[in-house]
């Protein structure tokens, strides 16, 4: 029985002394590993630094291009809605009527000339008194809100001639009379008709005046010899 008892005892000291050993392996690897993780702690700080600075420097430019976009547009509804007042602000109204295609009042741009309403109107009609034309219409000439512009047809030039007592066949249009015809008005020579001629259209007789075409003696003068339309 002693022997028995003293064999327990030894094989306890032995599975206490294996499991110390054991034990201390343990020790020794836990504490290695711990060594081997803190040559690498401060490059891995580092990197969890620096990949959370990307993650923030990604989530800024994303906005920061998401506001610069939206500030974009903003500024180009403002510019084109901008524009478009501005454009319907240098709109002006004109009314052509006589041996064109397709008479009629239209809208023109402020800076408009002779040649872009008679393009709208779709030009002359073929009974247009063509060298009528040439001799009186500017076709370069800047256009003027409100202004009318009359283009006769062949052969209405003539009536002009004829002694009727109609007080507005008697007087002279000035925006179709040739340099002869106003040249027969009161004060009004070759150089003063050509002038009138240049000024061309007119949409009311006083216009001579405003342009600084006539004085108001002349003007005075001839008010009752001349009209528009």
């Amino acid at each position: 029985m002693l022997y028995i008892r003293l064999s327990w005892e030894v094989f306890g000291i032995v599975h206490m002394i294996q499991n110390l050993k054991v034990c201390k392996e343990s020790t020794y690897y836990v504490y290695m590993y711990s060594q081997y993780l803190s040559q690498f702690r401060i490059p891995l700080i580092l990197g969890s630094v620096g990949v959370i600075c990307f993650v923030i420097f990604v989530i800024i430019s994303i906005s920061d291009s998401q506001k610069k976009e939206q500030l974009e547009n903003g500024i180009e509804i403002i510019q084109k809605d901008a524009v478009e007042q501005n454009d319907q602000a240098q709109m002006i109204y004109i009314d052509i009527q006589g041996a064109v295609v397709e008479p009629g009042v239209y809208e023109m741009k402020q800076d408009s000339r002779i040649i872009d309403l008679l393009d709208k109107a779709g030009g002359y009609d073929q009974e247009a008194d063509l060298n009528w034309i040439a001799k009186n219409i500017n076709q370069a000439q800047k256009l003027e809100d409100g202004t009318k512009l009359y283009i006769p047809f062949k052969g209405e030039q003539n009536l002009g001639n004829t002694s009727e007592t109609d007080s507005s066949a008697l007087s002279i249009n000035i925006n179709t009379a040739s340099t002869t015809e106003l040249e027969s008005l009161n004060g009004i020579g070759e150089k003063r008709a050509q002038q009138i001629i240049d000024g061309r259209p007119y949409s009311s007789i006083q216009e001579l005046l405003e342009k600084g075409i006539v004085g108001e003696k002349t003007f005075e003068a001839i008010k009752d010899q001349i009209r528009v339309y």
